[in-house]
């Protein structure tokens, strides 16, 4: 199958995604890059989940190869284990893509929040990219790749007046720039993709549960924060970034941090 991907083998972890109606931004990122010719090996924590991601691809593509597979991206044992059965089931890496990570309801404030929470937040949105970026990367040395992580704008504000996904993802983000730093003599390329306010069920479902609102309700107040014709982006709007950062056509980029805000990070003056 030809396409910008032709070819390419690629890793997307946290391809699954929280059930509803909407889709989820692994799941896009699954569906496009295999429709852009890459052969994907797919992981979530609950395989059921990753499974429903690589069923839709083959619907649409019969021909097309996925792998779907469970992973708990916080156990760096099983990170190294799935990087070998990645190369081994694809012959090679060439793209990876860190879409893992959590909100919590009891991540309220830094001068409330208990070490569980802690805990939990730095282990799902920082380790799981430490562990994939240092486990599959060697793998791509000999011919170099692309790796794209998939952030918030929460890691550039104050906004909400600061919690623990702030801090974490914020950590993700200069994680991505340190890295490429690193691996830039490898011919590995790092970006980071930094997202606003995006349609997806995790955050509706967050959002709904947080403030005790309906989903239209949430939708409305949403929309509302996003200069850019007042609507939130999509899914979608994640993969077609990701895609381009994944692709050669970003073949001179790294260490970048692209906003995908609809213009809500210039509301921060």
């Amino acid at each position: 199958m030809s396409g910008r991907l032709s070819g390419k083998n690629v890793i997307i972890a946290g391809a699954g995604q929280t059930p509803g109606q909407d889709m989820g931004n692994g799941r896009a990122i699954a569906i496009l890059f295999a429709r852009e010719g890459a052969n994907c090996f797919i992981t979530a924590r609950h395989i059921e989940r990753a499974q429903e991601t690589a069923q839709l691809i083959l619907r649409e593509n019969p021909q097309a190869k996925v792998i779907p597979y469970a992973l708990d991206a916080t156990d760096e044992a099983s990170v190294r284990r799935m990087a070998e059965d990645a190369a081994r089931a694809l012959g090679s890496i060439d793209i990876l893509v860190d879409n893992i990570g959590i909100m919590m309801q009891s991540d309220r404030s830094l001068l409330t929040v208990d070490e569980k929470t802690y805990d939990a937040m730095v282990a799902v949105n920082e380790k799981t990219a430490l562990f994939l970026i240092r486990n599959v990367c060697p793998l791509m040395k000999e011919k170099g790749g692309a790796v794209v992580l998939i952030a918030s704008i929460a890691g550039l504000s104050v906004r909400g007046g600061g919690n623990m996904y702030n801090i974490t993802k914020a950590g993700m983000i200069h994680m991505g720039e340190l890295f490429a730093s690193m691996f830039a003599r490898d011919g590995i390329r790092v970006n980071t993709i930094v997202l606003g306010l995006v349609q997806t069920p995790m955050a509706l479902t967050f959002n709904q549960e947080k403030f005790k609102k309906t989903r239209e309700e949430v939708i409305r107040e949403r929309n509302a924060r996003v200069p850019l014709r007042g609507g939130q982006g999509t899914a979608w709007d994640t993969a077609h970034a990701a895609l381009f950062l994944a692709s050669d056509e970003a073949r001179f980029i790294t260490g970048a941090n692209l906003p995908v805000d609809g213009g809500t990070t210039l509301m921060r003056g």
